[in-house]
C-alpha cells in the first residue's frame, strides 16, 4: 500500500510539471514578398526571425548565445574563430545540418550588399571545416568578432528553399490575408510551446502581438520598447537628373508619407541623435504638378515598401500625376541597378538600432545607397567615419558628422523622406516573450497564461 501511494504521488508530480503544447499567437505584420531573407524594415525582421535561425543571439545585456554551436571560441593569438556544431541538428524537413550548410550560409551573407556583410568580409581571410568544426581565419585581431557574428542577417540556410531552420515554418499562406506558421519539431532550441502562429496582413484590431507607436495606451497589453526605428529615403542611383525634378518628386513623396503616420525627417538618421538638421527645399503643389504631370517618371521602390503601393497610386491619381511604380525585390536591388543604369529614382527604407553609433549608421547609408554614384568623395567620407570612431573628442566627432551629413544631403546623394519609431505590444495572456538586442521578440519560451 505504501509503495502504491508513493507511485501515485510520483505520477501526480510528473503530470504537474509536464509542459503543454497549446495556443495560437496572432501577430499583425506587413506581408512579406517571399521567403528570401530581408531585414530592411522592422516587420520583415520579426517575420524572418521566426522561420530562420541566427548563428548567434545577442541579448540586451550583450550576452551571446547560440542554438547551433556548442562551442564558439576566438583565439586572438591565432586570429581564428572556432565553431563546433551541436550534434543531430536538422532543418524543418528533417534534413541534417552540416558544416557545409554553415559554409553556404556564411558565404551567402558575405555576398549580400549590406553594411553588416561588408564589415565582416573586410576582416575574414578564409574559412574552412573539418567534420563538426568550422574555422574562420581573420586578417587581423578583431576582439569583438563574436559580436559582429550576431548580425541579424546572418542566418542558417539550406540549399532547399522549402527547408527552414527557425522555430517555425510556413504551412499555409493566403495572400493579402494571413499566413500560418507551425512549430519546427527539429528546431535546435527546442519545440515551441505554441501550437501555431497566425500572421495577419490586414487591420485586425485584436492581435496578440503587433507593432505600434511608442506610448500608446492599450488595456490588456504590455509595451516593450524595441529600440528600433526605420527611415525612408529617396536616392538617385544614376545621378543624371535635373535638380527641379528631384525636389519636385521629393516634395510629393514627403507630403504623401506625412499623411500616413510617418514623421518628418531632416537628417540622415533621427532628429534626437543627429547633430544637424538640414532644411531641404520643397515646392508647392502647383509647382510639383507643373514639373511632374507630364514627366513620365518611372519610380523604383524596394519590395519591402509594397504595403504603400495602393495608397500611393490613389494619391498620385488624385493629383493627376502620372508616375509608374516598379517594385524591386530587396535582395536583388543592387544587382538590378547595376544592370539597369537607367534607374534614376529609388525609394528605399533602412532599419536602425538606437544603440548603434551614428557614424556606423551613416557609413551604412553611404555604402548601401551609393550604387553607381560611388566616387572618391564618398570613399573619403567612409575613411573619415572609420577614423572618427577612435576619436574621444566629442566636439570633433559632432563637427565631422555634421559636415558629412550636410554634404550628402546638399549634394542630393540621398534625401531623407520620413521616420518611424516602434514599440512592440504583447497581449497579457501570453508570458515569457523576451526581446534581443536587435529588437526581435524571442518566442522560445512563450506560453499562454
Amino acid at each position: 500500500m505504501k509503495k502504491l501511494l508513493i507511485l501515485l504521488i510520483t505520477l501526480t508530480f510528473l503530470g504537474a510539471i509536464k509542459e503543454k503544447y497549446e495556443g495560437t499567437l496572432n501577430i499583425r505584420l506587413n506581408e512579406p514578398v517571399n521567403f528570401s531573407h530581408s531585414t530592411s524594415n522592422y516587420s520583415d525582421t520579426i517575420f524572418y526571425s521566426l522561420i530562420y535561425e541566427n548563428f548567434f543571439y545577442l541579448n540586451k545585456k550583450a550576452d551571446i548565445s547560440s542554438n547551433i554551436f556548442s562551442q564558439y571560441i576566438y583565439e586572438k593569438e591565432k586570429r581564428v574563430v572556432t565553431l563546433k556544431l551541436k550534434p543531430n541538428l536538422s532543418f524543418s524537413t528533417g534534413a541534417p545540418v552540416t558544416t557545409k550548410n554553415i559554409k553556404y550560409s556564411l558565404r551567402f551573407f558575405l555576398n549580400r550588399d549590406i553594411s553588416a556583410a561588408k564589415k565582416l568580409s573586410r576582416v575574414i581571410r578564409s574559412f574552412r571545416y573539418e567534420g563538426d568544426f568550422f574555422y574562420i581565419d581573420l586578417n587581423y585581431n578583431v576582439p569583438d568578432i563574436l559580436n559582429i557574428l550576431t548580425a541579424p542577417e546572418l542566418v542558417l540556410l539550406s540549399l532547399n528553399e522549402q527547408a527552414f531552420s527557425g522555430q517555425f515554418f510556413p504551412s499555409q499562406w493566403e495572400r493579402n490575408k494571413f499566413m500560418i506558421l507551425v512549430p519546427n519539431l527539429f528546431y535546435p532550441g527546442g519545440r515551441s510551446y505554441l501550437n501555431q502562429i497566425k500572421i495577419v496582413f490586414y487591420d485586425y484590431y485584436y492581435p496578440d502581438l503587433y507593432l505600434g507607436d511608442p506610448g500608446s495606451v492599450n488595456k490588456g497589453y504590455s509595451e516593450k520598447n524595441s529600440g528600433i526605428y526605420q527611415n525612408i529615403y529617396l536616392s538617385f542611383p544614376s545621378g543624371k537628373t535635373g535638380t527641379n525634378t528631384k525636389i519636385a518628386l521629393y516634395s510629393l513623396l514627403k507630403n504623401f508619407l506625412l499623411k500616413f503616420n510617418f514623421v518628418r525627417l531632416n537628417s540622415l538618421t533621427s532628429a534626437e541623435e543627429s547633430p544637424v538638421s538640414v532644411g531641404i527645399k520643397k515646392f508647392s503643389f502647383r509647382k510639383i504638378r507643373t514639373i511632374l504631370r507630364y514627366s513620365q517618371i518611372k519610380l523604383y521602390i524596394s519590395s519591402s515598401l509594397k504595403r504603400i503601393e495602393k495608397d500611393l497610386l490613389e494619391y498620385l491619381k488624385s493629383y493627376n500625376i502620372n508616375i509608374s511604380l516598379v517594385f524591386i525585390e530587396n535582395s536583388k536591388l543592387k544587382e538590378f541597378i547595376k544592370s539597369n543604369r537607367s534607374v534614376k529614382f529609388l525609394v528605399s527604407e533602412k532599419l536602425f538600432n538606437k544603440k548603434d553609433h551614428i557614424e556606423d549608421k551613416i557609413r551604412s547609408i553611404i555604402s548601401e545607397l551609393s550604387f553607381t554614384r560611388f566616387n572618391e568623395k564618398y570613399l573619403k567620407f567612409l575613411k573619415e567615419l572609420e577614423e572618427i570612431k577612435n576619436i574621444n573628442n566629442e566636439e570633433l566627432l559632432i563637427e565631422s558628422v555634421s559636415n558629412i551629413v550636410t554634404t550628402l544631403i546638399n549634394d542630393e546623394f540621398v534625401l531623407p523622406l520620413a521616420h518611424k519609431k516602434f514599440s512592440l505590444y504583447i497581449n497579457n495572456n501570453f508570458k515569457d516573450i523576451f526581446m534581443d538586442y536587435y529588437g526581435r521578440p524571442l518566442m522560445q519560451m512563450v506560453k499562454t497564461k
